[in-house]
C-alpha cells in the first residue's frame, strides 16, 4: 500500500504535463501580458486640469520557464497606476465635473454661424484644438461638442446665447477657467503661490459637485444661506475655501471679495474666480439651470 504522504509528495514533484498547444498558449498569454504592462501609462491634456503625473514603470519577468519538462512558473511585479488627467469622450448630457475633456475655448459666432471677433458675437459654440495648434468648431458627436460644462449641453447653450453685449470684458464663457490658463500664480490669500488656473478649476469642481453654482443665493458658494453682513464675519459656504483662494481674498477682506464677486474685469486680481462666478450668475439669471429640472440635454 502507498503511503498517502508519499503519494502527495510525488504529485507536488511531478505536476500534470501540459500539451504542447497548452504550453505555447500559456507562453503567448504571458508575453501579451508583459507587453501590456510596460506600454500602459497616464496621459495629460493641454489644460493641466491636473498637472500630469509621474512616468509609470512596469516590470514583468519569466522565471524557470521550461516548456519541455512541463513546468512554467511566472513571477509578476505590479505598480500602482495614475488615473489620466483627461478623460475619453463623454456622453452628451453628462454631469459637469471631473473628468472633463480637453477642449479649446468656445468660439464666438455671428448670425450666420461664422466665427467673429469677441464682443461681436451672438453666440459661442464648442471648439476643439486642431493638429496644427489652432482651434475649430467641435464636430457633432465629439467629446467637446457633447460635454455639459454646467450640467448639460442645453444649459451651456442657454448661457452662451446670452454672450453678446459685454464689450471689452467679453471672453469665452466655456470651458470653465479657460480665461486664466496662463495667468500665473495667486499673490495673496489662502491660495498664494498656487496657479490661479488650478484654483479656478478647484472652485469649478466644488461648485458643480455641491450645486452652489445653481443656488438661488447670488453668493451661495462663498456664503451659503448667510446674509452678506454675516458672511463678512464668517464665510462658511460649501466652497468658501475655494472662493477665497481664487478671489485672492484673506478672511479679513471678504467684503472686497463680495464687492467684486462677479467682476469680469481682467484687471481685477481675483478675476480668475470672479469670471467663473459671473458665468454661474448669468446661468441662474437667465433661468438656464431650470433646463436640468426639465430634463434638458
Amino acid at each position: 500500500m502507498i503511503d498517502p504522504k508519499e503519494a502527495s509528495a510525488r504529485l507536488r514533484a511531478s505536476p500534470p504535463a501540459m500539451t504542447r498547444a497548452q504550453q505555447l498558449a500559456a507562453a503567448a498569454a504571458c508575453v501579451l501580458g508583459f507587453l501590456s504592462a510596460v506600454t500602459c501609462g497616464g496621459t495629460t491634456g493641454r489644460e493641466g486640469l491636473t498637472q500630469g503625473g509621474d512616468d509609470l514603470e512596469g516590470d514583468a519577468s519569466l522565471e524557470d520557464a521550461d516548456l519541455d519538462d512541463g513546468s512554467f512558473d511566472v513571477a509578476l511585479t505590479y505598480v500602482d497606476r495614475v488615473l489620466p488627467d483627461v478623460a475619453a469622450p463623454v456622453d452628451a448630457g453628462a454631469e459637469a465635473g471631473y473628468p472633463w475633456p480637453t477642449c479649446a475655448p468656445f468660439l464666438p459666432v455671428g448670425a450666420d454661424g461664422g466665427v467673429v471677433p469677441l464682443g461681436a458675437e451672438l453666440n459661442q459654440i464648442p471648439a476643439e484644438y486642431t493638429d496644427d495648434g489652432g482651434e475649430a468648431p467641435a464636430p457633432d458627436g465629439s467629446a467637446c461638442a457633447t460635454y455639459g460644462w454646467l450640467g448639460s449641453t442645453a444649459v451651456d447653450s442657454c448661457l452662451t446665447s446670452q454672450a453678446s453685449g459685454f464689450g471689452q470684458g467679453d471672453f469665452p464663457f466655456l470651458p470653465a477657467c479657460n480665461w486664466c490658463m496662463d495667468a500665473g500664480v495667486a499673490t495673496q490669500g489662502p491660495g498664494a503661490g498656487l496657479p490661479t488656473y488650478t484654483l479656478c478649476l478647484d472652485l469649478y469642481a466644488c461648485a458643480t459637485q455641491s450645486g452652489c453654482d445653481s443656488a438661488d443665493s447670488p453668493a451661495a458658494c462663498l456664503c451659503g444661506d448667510a446674509t452678506a453682513t454675516d458672511c463678512i464675519v464668517d464665510a462658511s459656504g460649501p466652497c468658501a475655501t475655494e472662493e477665497l483662494a481664487v478671489l485672492q481674498a484673506t478672511p479679513s477682506a471678504i467684503q472686497t471679495a463680495l464687492t467684486n464677486y462677479t467682476s469680469f474685469d481682467p484687471q481685477y486680481e481675483g478675476y480668475a474666480g470672479s469670471a467663473l462666478n459671473f458665468i454661474f450668475q448669468n446661468a441662474r439669471t437667465n433661468r438656464c439651470f431650470q433646463l436640468l429640472d426639465a430634463g434638458g440635454h
